[in-house]
């Protein structure tokens, strides 16, 4: 039955909802992409990285891409050549060193020649695809690469802190109070030796390390183009790999930030050379483009200067014409040689040796007499600078004409300037604005890529390893609008989400567990973009369904084999009540206009059972009572789920269909049985530990084993019998 949220149910414990079957395949992926996230932000770099599931569906695709696969029908299953596969994996293990090679025979089952996205997924479960790494590439990640490990992003802060407060305590030095008391200045230079220290310590190790760093492996890029690849694999050598790190321009200027500060502490240098090295340290401020913040700007500029090398070259050759004849004349105008002979506005003095320039006049009583200067013009070379301040639109004013064919030619260098300079100015911004438009695109690009990967990867779990979604819980948070009605079979309006939260739970077959948990709620861009806040308490309760004999107070505990890290059991048997209980939640934003608060409430996602006749893993929605008026409410209701987790045994091929489904049904008839058995026996087992050999007690157990045995032969022989008769 379907609830409308906007509504208060009279269910103190909610109820239940429903979602059509298009907003159930977009959630159900979103709740499996989550699960990728659980193993992430380690502080420390683990030893053992696995490959990720996402650079192996790319390598796929990559491979169809290189021979030229034809694309697949919607639903049709996308195929690969055998000879492809094989030569991808082989690959691929022998960069990432594995010493056991690659059986490729193994994985082509039905030998067709063809293989699907589903070999490629049991290589991935079966080899379990790792990159081992050594301590000294695990040191170097550290301190190279910021989006590796939690540690990683503290190095990255704290040297780029280092560089601020590095550049900040250089530019403070060259106050006068530090020149005129060098006292006064004495923690400046103890800050800036500190930020030396901590950038050749940086340097070093990374150096030290280097010589061990696989960028074949570390770089999925790489990785994808080696494995996709023909041609032969060269891996370099540990000195190699040092020379390309020394001879990195990054690098290069590293070294160049912290080479004159060690020099400075070592030799004594004055004048011009402790100038030198000074402005050299400044070199260290270009550490910050290495950003992840600022590449794509600095993408985006490389990449411009490139397009623009032909405008470029036409600005310069403009500028350094303009420059010549502009200089030229004004020289001509306001200097000039022979200037008595041309009478051009200026003349030679033969005490001071200058050229001088008319730059105003004074009344003598009956005429005007001229005032004449030193004109800055004293050569054509002289004038170029007035030309280029000029011509680049800057006017720095330093120099400028004073005469009438000297206003002239100013008109006409800043008429050139403004005409013809401007024009591969305007090319080169063009070029930029495209350029960083299709940087935009390419990201975009990339991400619906990742996207689309994604929800085929999710998709092939699903399908491949059902089990993977079981322990995964989907909490999301809504707020129940007065005014917008909702209908019965879709998810609430996307303009009252407030947020969601993903968690796993444990889910063993042999005991109880219970655990509570503070998450923080996430956005979802595919409901709304909208940023959210506040934090939701979750606690759940596991109940395996056992019912072990109690004796004198005690409960006996079951042994039963295996279940993985996840807690979800190998044998694919999951069977047990889980309890569900929405505490409270705190902080939560606030989406009423009005002055009022929201109105929220939650909803539970889960698949607590698999039909195999209906598609996989089945869903159930559960929604908590709304609360009124609050952004801190308290709901404390609680659901229970019953989960039923069956293992489908395969049946032998040439089956009928009516016989596969009596198969499967006495398959599983037989395997719930002998579990009862199983059960009872170690629950004697247990008792028989606890009561440590009391003969009455053992009597009773053992007429119950033998009457549940009695009635379950029974069972079967009729069963049997069912099926022999079908």
């Amino acid at each position: 039955m379907a609830a409308d949220p906007n509504t208060d149910d009279p269910d103190e414990d909610g109820c239940r909802m429903d979602i059509d079957p298009d907003q159930l395949e977009s959630t159900t992926l979103q709740l499996l992409a989550s699960q990728l996230k659980f193993q992430k932000n380690h502080f420390f770099i683990p030893k053992e990285q696995p490959l990720e599931l996402l650079d192996l569906r790319i390598i796929f695709s990559l491979l169809r891409q290189s021979t030229q696969a034809p694309p697949t029908e919607v639903g049709v299953e996308e195929t690969l050549v055998y000879e492809a596969f094989e030569r991808a994996f082989e690959r691929m293990f022998y960069v990432l060193q594995d010493p056991e090679g690659f059986d490729a025979k193994a994985y082509d089952e039905n030998g067709d020649g063809f293989v699907a996205w589903a070999e490629f997924y049991r290589v991935y479960k079966r080899r379990k695809i790792t990159v081992t790494l050594s301590f000294y590439e695990r040191l170097y990640l550290t301190f190279d690469n910021p989006d590796s490990s939690i540690l990683s992003q503290i190095v990255s802060v704290i040297v780029l802190a280092t560089i601020i407060v590095s550049s900040l305590c250089f530019i403070g030095s060259t106050v006068p109070e530090c020149h005129r008391n060098r006292r006064d200045c004495h923690a400046l230079e103890w800050v800036e030796r500190c930020c030396l220290t901590i950038f050749v310590v940086e340097y070093c190790v990374r150096v030290c390390t280097v010589w061990a760093v696989r960028t074949e492996v570390h770089d999925r890029a790489k990785l994808q183009e080696l494995v996709v690849g023909n041609d032969p694999i060269h891996l370099p050598s540990p000195f190699l790999r040092l020379i390309r790190f020394v001879r990195a321009p990054a690098n290069l200027v590293d070294l160049a930030a912290i080479l004159p500060g060690v020099i400075g502490l070592t030799v004594k240098a004055d004048g011009g050379a402790f100038v030198v090295l000074r402005l050299v340290r400044l070199t260290r401020i270009f550490r910050a483009f290495k950003s992840p913040a600022l590449v794509g700007a600095v993408a985006v500029i490389s990449r411009t200067m490139q397009k623009s090398t032909k405008a470029l070259y036409v600005l310069a050759f403009n500028l350094c014409l303009g420059i010549v004849i502009f200089g030229s004349l004004m020289y001509m105008a306001e200097g000039g040689e022979d200037l008595k002979t041309f009478n051009l506005g200026g003349r030679w003095n033969d005490d001071t040796k200058v050229y001088e320039r008319k730059v105003g006049r004074q009344w003598t009583g009956s005429y005007w007499n001229p005032v004449w200067e030193e004109s800055p013009f004293q050569s054509i070379p002289h004038a170029f600078w007035w030309a280029m301040v000029t011509a680049t639109t800057v006017g720095y004013g330093d120099d400028y004409p004073t005469t009438t064919l000297g206003y002239i030619v100013g008109t006409a260098t800043m008429v050139f300037s403004m005409v013809i300079l401007a024009l591969p100015v305007g090319v080169m911004g063009g070029t930029f604005s495209q350029e960083w438009e299709k940087y935009e695109l390419e990201k975009k690009e990339k991400a619906e890529i990742v996207e689309r990967e994604m929800a085929f990867i999710t998709r092939a779990i699903k399908k491949l390893d059902p089990k993977k979604i079981a322990p995964l819980i989907l909490v999301e948070v809504w707020h129940s609008h007065p005014g917008l009605r909702t209908p019965s079979d879709q998810r609430p309006p996307a303009a009252t989400f407030l947020g969601k939260a993903t968690f796993a739970i444990k889910v063993p077959p042999n005991q109880s567990v219970t655990e509570e948990f503070n998450l923080s709620l996430e956005d979802n861009p595919s409901i709304v973009k909208r940023r959210v806040a506040g934090r939701v308490r979750v606690k759940y309760e596991w109940d395996p369904g056992l019912e072990p004999l109690k004796r004198s107070g005690t409960n006996s505990k079951l042994s039963l084999p295996a279940f993985n890290s996840e807690g979800v059991a190998e044998d694919f048997n999951i069977q047990g009540k889980l309890r569900v209980t929405l505490v409270s939640a705190e902080k939560l934003i606030n989406l009423d206009c009005n002055g009022a608060y929201v109105n929220p409430y939650c909803t539970v996602l889960c698949f607590p059972s698999y039909s195999r006749s209906k598609g996989g893993p089945q869903y159930n929605i559960w929604r908590t009572p709304v609360v009124r008026n609050k952004l801190n409410p308290q709901w404390n209701a609680r659901h229970i789920f019953t989960f039923n987790w069956v293992p489908v045994r395969k049946t032998q091929a040439g089956a009928s269909p009516g016989r596969e489904s009596t198969a499967s049904s006495d398959s599983l008839v037989k395997a719930s049985q002998l579990d009862q058995v199983l059960r009872l026996l170690y629950d004697v087992a247990g008792e028989l530990k606890q009561q440590r050999g009391s003969l009455k007690h053992v009597r009773e157990d053992v007429r119950t084993v033998a009457g549940r045995v009695d009635q379950l032969t029974m069972v079967h022989n009729a069963s049997a019998a069912a099926v022999h008769m079908s």
